[in-house]
């Protein structure tokens, strides 16, 4: 007659004990995981955030008169928010505005070349991550006048 047993046997209780480590551990990943994924949004919603005022800053650098003897800023380095930022600017076209009609006589005054449009290279880094963006700037000189 089989006797009863009291209580798990030892190879009973090793497979629990494997069981519940191999779910710890996979637990344990996924959380070191996560919270990786999570630091690295956080960069990047940093980095996102001073787009905007970069790209201010990049436009004022752009706008400002140039003498005839200089040339415009077109590269830089800037620092916001612990973002390190290189930017190149390269000169697309460089177009005049519509010719004008005078009332006077119906002669067109055409102007010289004001607006100029830029391609903009910005490269973006924070701690570990790196964005880099292109976009297109227009830029227009005020002091040009009707040749």
């Amino acid at each position: 007659m089989p006797t009863k047993q009291q209580g798990f046997s030892l190879i009973e209780v090793l497979m629990a004990m494997t069981i519940l480590f191999a779910a710890v551990t996979t637990g344990l990943v996924a959380f070191q995981n996560s919270q990786q994924s999570s630091a690295k949004a956080a960069e990047v919603t940093h980095i996102l955030t001073q787009v905007e005022t970069l790209q201010s800053a990049i436009r004022f650098q752009l706008q400002q008169p140039v003498a005839e003897n200089e040339e415009r800023v077109t590269a830089g380095e800037l620092q916001m928010n612990g973002v390190q930022v290189q930017w190149s600017a390269t000169p697309v076209n460089d177009l005049p505005p519509p010719a004008r009609l005078t009332g006077e006589d119906i002669n067109a005054n055409p102007y010289q070349p004001r607006y100029e449009l830029f391609e903009v290279l910005v490269q973006l880094r924070f701690d570990s991550s790196q964005r880099e963006f292109i976009y297109e700037e227009l830029v227009w000189d005020t002091n040009a006048v009707p040749q």
